[in-house]
């Protein structure tokens, strides 16, 4: 019997393989390529289980079948669970690349107000150069209202002007006259509406203290109409008629 390894054995489709060494059992004979089992092994352990001789062969086929079937199993899932990996890979390098595109356009979307803010106050700027300092008399009241009275005129004329540079908040009051700026075209009107404004506050300040007065003039009266009528019955004065 000639010696030949399993691995040639198998390159050259042969069932059997020849070591020419003992097993564990002590045998010298053929092993079986698929297993590396010893077939004399296999022959004794058949007569022991009481398998017929016969059916050894389609029983170490079954085995074969089992054991290739169990590795085609195994690679598919291991093959299965890589791909999955990968796939986890991609997601996530996705996420990481869609949040700096986010991060990206936050900051030009940013960037882009923080240009626009200060095209606006260069363009106040330049607005307020072509604005004229005046004085208008106005009650406590009607401050916010002439302000803003002042601002729509003057935005009318140059959309650029900004209510801070109307408005003079930055300058002091003198007294019941506030500063404002406006163009040299809407100045006297202003002037003039505020003072009518003024004008007709003090009416109705004069108008509501008048009838204030009438109305505490009236109560004294007819206290003093009771206290009239106590005195001619000869009742105390407080006590109930």
């Amino acid at each position: 019997m000639d010696v030949i390894d399993r691995q040639t054995a198998r390159s050259n489709g042969l069932t059997h393989y020849f070591t020419g060494r003992e097993c564990r059992n002590h045998h010298i004979a053929e092993r079986y390529v698929s297993t590396g089992s010893c077939v004399e092994c296999m022959q004794e352990h058949a007569l022991k289980t009481k398998i017929h001789p016969s059916a050894f062969t389609k029983t170490l086929s079954s085995v074969d079948a089992a054991f290739l079937s169990e590795r085609v199993t195994a690679r598919n899932e291991l093959q299965a669970q890589r791909i999955a990996v990968q796939q986890k890979r991609l997601a996530l390098i996705e996420e990481k690349a869609a949040i700096r595109a986010r991060e990206i356009a936050y900051k030009e979307v940013g960037r882009a107000a923080r240009l626009a803010a200060i095209a606006r106050q260069e363009a106040g700027r330049k607005a307020a150069t072509k604005l004229t300092r005046y004085w208008v008399q106005v009650g406590a009241a009607h401050m916010d209202a002439v302000r803003a009275y002042a601002y729509a005129k003057a935005k009318m004329r140059d959309p650029d002007v900004l209510f801070e540079d109307v408005a003079a908040l930055k300058l002091q009051a003198r007294g019941t006259s506030i500063p404002l700026f406006g163009h040299m075209e809407d100045i006297q009107s202003n002037i003039e509406w505020a003072a009518a404004l003024y004008r007709n506050a003090g009416l109705q300040a004069a108008q509501l203290a008048a009838v204030e007065a009438a109305r505490v003039k009236r109560d004294a009266e007819f206290a003093q109409m009771i206290e009239d009528q106590a005195a001619q019955n000869g009742q105390p004065e407080g006590d109930p008629l």
